[in-house]
């Protein structure tokens, strides 16, 4: 099974899009930061989720949010199935390049199987392999497999630009207020064109990135 964690709404509505014909009816997209219900699949009825769906998309509430449910996913998985979870976390850059922020990652993990607090008899191990971080518990023979993917910027500047260039490439107000926050543009254009529905703008701005590196890497590596 796959799980995919992402930082908000936006991103999960994006990521429901692009991935609505491969899976069919054979994932399920939680956009609300529910974590209950995140926890509730993958615990006690995982076996039946994972006979029903293929893929579990996450939305959280932002970057230190989703590094924290990740964590947690870690710790309440990892020794208690025999077969594989995998887990991709995708996050804005802001910029920052993707070696650094698998470094980060990769110590955060490395600490968190570390911790005695959660780990109290058997420390997993964990290795990487093609920047996919590998882990594995003594006592089960599932592993889970760990991959960071980023977006460019951030979703919405990606989102936006690519909606105004089609929709009002003259438009001096969206361009301006591109340059500081995308949230404002981004309702700009929804309530312009998609009767303030952002969600169903971020969806049809699926079809205009398809073809993008970082949307090909999110389909390449989710299967």
């Amino acid at each position: 099974m796959n799980v995919l964690i992402c930082e908000g709404k936006n991103d999960a509505c994006f990521i429901d899009e692009i991935m609505k014909e491969r899976f069919n009816g054979r994932k399920h997209t939680i956009y609300d930061h529910n974590f209950d219900k995140l926890q509730e699949m993958l615990g006690t009825n995982c076996k039946f989720i994972r006979t029903r769906y293929s893929l579990i998309i996450y939305g959280d509430r932002g970057k230190p949010n989703i590094e924290k449910e990740l964590r947690r996913i870690v710790v309440e998985t990892l020794g208690k199935y025999d077969d594989d979870l995998y887990i991709n976390m995708i996050r804005d850059d802001d910029g920052v390049p993707y070696e650094t922020l698998n470094q980060n990652l990769h110590k955060a993990l490395q600490s968190l199987l570390k911790d005695k607090s959660k780990f109290m008899v058997h420390f997993p191990n964990i290795e990487c392999n093609d920047d996919l971080f590998i882990l594995k518990h003594p006592r089960s023979k599932g592993l889970l497999k760990v991959r960071l993917l980023t977006v460019p910027s951030n979703l919405e500047k990606m989102v936006v630009k690519k909606i105004a260039a089609i929709k009002c490439p003259h438009d001096s107000e969206i361009l301006k207020e591109l340059e500081n926050n995308a949230h404002i543009p981004l309702e700009l254009l929804a309530n312009k064109y998609y009767s303030g529905k952002k969600c169903l703008l971020i969806r049809d701005s699926s079809t205009l990135l398809k073809n993008e590196a970082w949307v090909n890497d999110i389909n390449r590596f989710v299967n």
